[in-house]
């Protein structure tokens, strides 16, 4: 029994001497948690836990988690186990905000945006901004999707730009066509050169240029140049300059008119018009035409109005040649009338 003792005394002075060789040494500040300094010493880490959160590189943090300082990733951040924000430097790929996928071959893309710019396979330099934008893109290059669903359904077009909440949604495989403003966009999935600027605008062929809604869509518009308030479809400021151009058509074909009658009284109200020579009180410089007041006495049919006042603007001097030509054919029957009288005169002689 007292050499069972003597060994177990000898087992446990032999222990003590092992820990206290090998006795971890060190001190901390309270927060802070430890690190190894060394194999035996502790210390202070450059992480700190308070009531509030964890900081690193602060005693402060005021969130949940709280980094002072630069934050690296080799892939990328995730939320509730989606990619949030990753990328890859190599191929110029930058996406935030659960857009993209990691196993497109296309480069140069940037997408922000739940469910932005998803389903790209090798489509290069597009760049999509809200959700869904650019969602279904697979091979499209050079497009930009800014807004809400814009270029969303666009797969193999290129060239594109949407700009608005379901601009350029339509497009499928359309190049070079642009949008601006809400649901602005061809109204086709395969146009080219196609543009529509403003709410609601449509185009729905090729290498045309639309402004505003469509005619009884409630969101058609005046353009106007330099106006801000343009009271026609069409407004070209007074003293902004004069228009030129090939030819100008006016609808009139017999398909869109009823009640159509003869026009009396023609000459008539030619000799009721007054040519003026006058000079323009913005500039000075001298015109030749008649008085838009002195006409709507006469022919209001070709003179305007303004939309709010009614205050007489302007003048349709094309449809004062009708007038004219019923005139003369008025005069070339009197002259007719004259001639045959006088031959009539000269037989009797």
């Amino acid at each position: 029994m007292k050499i069972k003792n003597v060994r177990l005394a000898a087992a446990v002075l032999c222990f003590a001497s092992i820990w206290a060789s090998a006795q971890i040494t060190g001190s901390g500040a309270k927060g802070y948690i430890a690190k190894f300094n060394g194999t035996t010493n502790i210390g202070d880490s450059r992480i700190f836990q308070n009531s509030t959160g964890v900081g690193i590189n602060t005693k402060s943090p005021a969130a949940t988690l709280d980094v002072r300082g630069n934050v690296n990733a080799v892939t990328g951040y995730n939320l509730l186990g989606h990619a949030f924000a990753f990328g890859a430097y190599g191929n110029g790929n930058a996406f935030l905000g659960f857009a993209g996928n990691n196993t497109m071959s296309g480069t140069g893309n940037i997408a922000s945006g739940w469910s932005a710019f998803q389903s790209n396979t090798t489509g290069s330099g597009n760049t999509a901004s809200g959700g869904q934008a650019l969602q279904s893109n697979t091979t499209g290059s050079s497009n930009t999707g800014i807004g809400d669903s814009a270029l969303r359904f666009n797969t193999t077009g290129s060239n594109n730009t949407a700009v608005g909440v379901l601009s350029l949604a339509n497009n499928d495989s359309g190049i070079y066509n642009t949008a601006l403003g809400y649901n602005a966009g061809p109204s086709a999935s395969s146009l080219t050169n196609a543009t529509a600027i403003g709410a609601y605008a449509a185009v729905s062929q090729s290498n045309a240029l639309v402004l505003g809604g469509l005619l009884g869509s409630g969101y058609a518009v005046n353009v106007g140049i330099g106006t801000a308030t343009p009271s026609n479809v069409f407004t070209i400021a007074q003293g902004a300059g004069p228009a030129i151009a090939d030819g100008w058509d006016t609808y009139s074909s017999r398909r869109f008119k009823i009640n159509i009658r003869p026009l009396l009284g023609a000459l008539e109200k030619i000799e009721g018009l007054q040519g003026v020579s006058y000079n323009r009180k913005s500039d000075g410089r001298s015109e030749i035409g008649v008085v838009a007041e002195d006409v709507a006495q006469v022919v209001p049919e070709v003179v305007s109005r303004d939309a709010k006042t009614h205050e007489v603007q302007g003048v349709d001097y094309s449809r004062l040649v009708v007038f004219l030509i019923e005139a003369v054919k008025t005069q070339q029957a009197e002259i007719d009338q004259l001639k045959g009288q006088l031959q009539q005169l000269g037989r009797k002689k």
